[in-house]
């Protein structure tokens, strides 16, 4: 007599396990039918293909709003900047901004391409060389959009070919030794990286640098891997209210994190995720033109963030040796 409930609950929980993931699946869907009927359409620096962009408010965990204490301005800037979306190739806005700055930095004269895109079709085709691309280029960590738009490059890392290589991405992995590969991609560590002095001409990051316990000496190995005149082009959370930089926490001797701001903040969960070492304030490019660095940041956001927004959306720092 217990086998019918039993066999019922089974067939539950079957059914459950099928039904959830369709309606994810159409809901899904659904919004990014109704983006496309909806939406204004602008064309991607990563992708090249025009679309809609997508603002989605799950990109940022209310915890994390709540436990950083952003207000709404902060929040709807943070959000757009995690999401909008490229439905094509998956880039945020951050991912795109970037790429609109790294086509700049490689052909300051005004570029060619309207996309990341079109300069790996042109990588094909030519040396890289004559598309102003003379150094390598380092991805410090996996963006998305950006990073899988540069995968068809020539000679990238994961096919083991660097130095060779003139796009390298890495990601930092637990427990991978600095310089192997895991699941394709390249392990390092930002403090302590496998390679030769004055390797790259260009070194991109975006989300990081919060992330890095010795901020410092990641900074001071990143610019010993650039050639003289070598930039490193990256984005950073920053929060309006907050105008100095300081430490939120630190690794002991045991490696233990201990903290100096509390809450313990992680992004992007804010009580669970990649725990914050740094919390970057307005004095940031004081900070750095400090170490001896020239500061650059470009202001310029892309016009396709709903609304008005008086909060910092995505400034990208470009940055290099004096």
């Amino acid at each position: 007599m217990t086998k019918k409930p039993i066999m019922i609950k089974s067939l539950k929980r079957l059914a459950l396990a099928a039904y959830n993931p369709l309606i994810n699946h159409a809901r899904h869907y659904f919004k990014w039918a109704c983006a496309f009927a909806t939406k204004p359409w602008s064309s991607c620096s990563v992708c090249g293909r025009p679309g809609p962009k997508r603002f989605v408010t799950e990109s940022v965990p209310d915890s994390l709003i709540t436990m950083w204490a952003l207000e709404q301005n902060e929040a709807n800037a943070l959000r757009i900047k995690e999401s909008m979306t490229c439905p094509w190739c998956g880039a945020k806005y951050r991912g795109r901004r970037l790429a609109g700055c790294l086509l700049q930095a490689i052909c300051p004269n005004g570029h060619q391409y309207k996309s990341l895109r079109d300069l790996v079709k042109a990588m094909n085709q030519d040396p890289p060389a004559a598309h102003h691309l003379n150094q390598p280029i380092l991805i410090l960590n996996w963006i998305d959009g950006l990073s899988d738009i540069l995968k068809p490059a020539p000679n990238l890392v994961m096919s083991r070919l660097w130095p060779n290589s003139y796009i390298v991405q890495t990601e930092f992995f637990d427990g991978i030794t600095p310089g192997n590969l895991h699941q394709g991609i390249r392990h390092e560590d930002a403090q302590n990286l496998t390679f030769p002095d004055a390797s790259f001409g260009l070194v991109i990051s975006s989300e990081t640098l919060e992330h890095i316990p010795n901020l410092d000496q990641a900074l001071s190995e990143i610019h010993r891997v650039l050639v003289p005149d070598g930039s490193h082009i990256f984005t950073i959370p920053l929060k309006k209210s907050v105008l100095k930089t300081e430490c939120r926490a630190s690794l002991d001797s045991n490696g233990q994190i201990k903290d100096q701001i509390l809450p313990r903040l992680h992004h992007p969960g804010g009580f669970w995720g990649w725990p914050v070492f740094t919390e970057f304030g307005g004095d940031y490019p004081q900070v750095l033109s400090k170490k001896d660095l020239k500061v650059q940041i470009n202001v310029q956001e892309l016009f396709e963030q709903p609304g008005s927004i008086d909060a910092p959306i995505c400034p990208v720092f470009i940055v290099s040796r004096s």
